[in-house]
């Protein structure tokens, strides 16, 4: 369901777009902005030998604290829509660690293949409804959350890139070509 080379193209294409959106918005050095980029980075470096069915709540963590991070800086109210694509890619990649990390019962036993896709499946629609809810016109594709394709990193840029182009002229160089 799950491959580190998902979590690398979804997280690469996250930081591809945080990138932009720091330089243009004027963020590269605002000192939280730079925290997050740099946990972002570690991240990608740290998910590298992690695999369906190990722990993932030392990531969750961190993208969940960078999530938070990235919802106090400083962005135009015209410019919340770009930054809800971010937001939900982060959503994202919370739900597909989540998913996929080792999943123990109430009791703290490991839990068995019917209550792993029981909480595949929650985490599934959980996620789905916070993407959406953060950008409306998301489309998913194929497979959990429509990123298991040749080219995951595919569906954000083309959601960034649509959502990008409806904000004129200062946009123009952050659309992600592919």
């Amino acid at each position: 369901m799950c491959s580190t080379q998902t979590v690398t193209k979804v997280l690469n294409g996250v930081l591809t777009t945080l990138n932009s959106f720091g330089t243009i918005e004027g963020l590269t050095t605002n000192t939280t902005f730079e925290q997050i980029v740099k946990q972002l980075q570690q991240l990608e470096v740290d998910s590298q030998s992690w695999k369906k069915g190990d722990p993932a709540q030392t990531f969750i963590t961190v993208l969940t604290d960078a999530e938070a991070a990235f919802k106090l800086l400083p962005v135009p109210e015209v410019d919340q829509e770009i930054a809800d694509v971010i937001l939900a890619g982060i959503t994202t990649l919370i739900g597909i660690f989540d998913a996929n990390g080792a999943v123990t019962t109430p009791t703290g036993a490991t839990a068995s293949d019917t209550e792993i896709k029981e909480h595949q499946s929650e985490v599934a629609m959980a996620t789905t409804s916070a993407v959406k809810t953060l950008v409306p016109g998301f489309h998913y594709r194929k497979g959990f959350l429509g990123l298991f394709r040749e080219n995951p990193e595919h569906a954000y840029f083309d959601e960034w890139n649509k959502v990008i182009g409806g904000h004129g002229e200062k946009w123009a160089t952050a659309h992600v070509d592919y």
